[in-house]
């Protein structure tokens, strides 16, 4: 699969989909890095699914995450995502620490591991999934 993109600070912008996108590098083969330069105004009208995601120098937000894994789960975070520290509990969870970009995605991304994750800190990520969670069961709720 040939796509051309243009690397933007610590992310990607995909020429052919005119947007911002995350690509996993340890799965990409042959890669060539091209000059090209990037214009200022490629960032403008972006989506609202990245929103919030830059500061005001144009740099990708990252949030320190800790969380507790069960033990089957701990390799998808890592095989996915530099893992900081790893420390081992007495029942056999890890408590992990990484930072991801703060971008529209992270609370679904970390709900989808359901209850072989919890997110320790910081309490503002705690209080998105908890919302999350909250707005899919009354959505549920009543049709059971």
């Amino acid at each position: 699969m040939n796509r051309k993109i243009l690397r933007i600070k610590k992310s990607l912008w995909r020429i052919k989909k005119n947007r911002m996108r995350f690509f996993k590098l340890n799965r990409m083969r042959n890669i060539t890095v091209l000059n090209v330069p990037v214009l200022p105004d490629a960032f403008e009208g972006l989506s609202d699914e990245t929103a919030g995601t830059y500061d005001e120098t144009g740099e990708i937000q990252f949030v320190r995450l800790t969380l507790e894994v069960s033990k089957s789960a701990v390799y998808r975070i890592m095989d996915e995502y530099c893992v900081e520290s790893i420390e081992d509990t007495e029942d056999g969870t890890k408590i992990i620490t990484l930072s991801l970009p703060e971008i529209y995605w992270l609370t679904y991304y970390l709900i989808n591991f359901g209850t072989e994750l919890e997110v320790l800190a910081p309490q503002k990520i705690r209080n998105n999934i908890a919302e999350e969670i909250r707005r899919i069961n009354e959505l549920y709720e009543n049709k059971i």
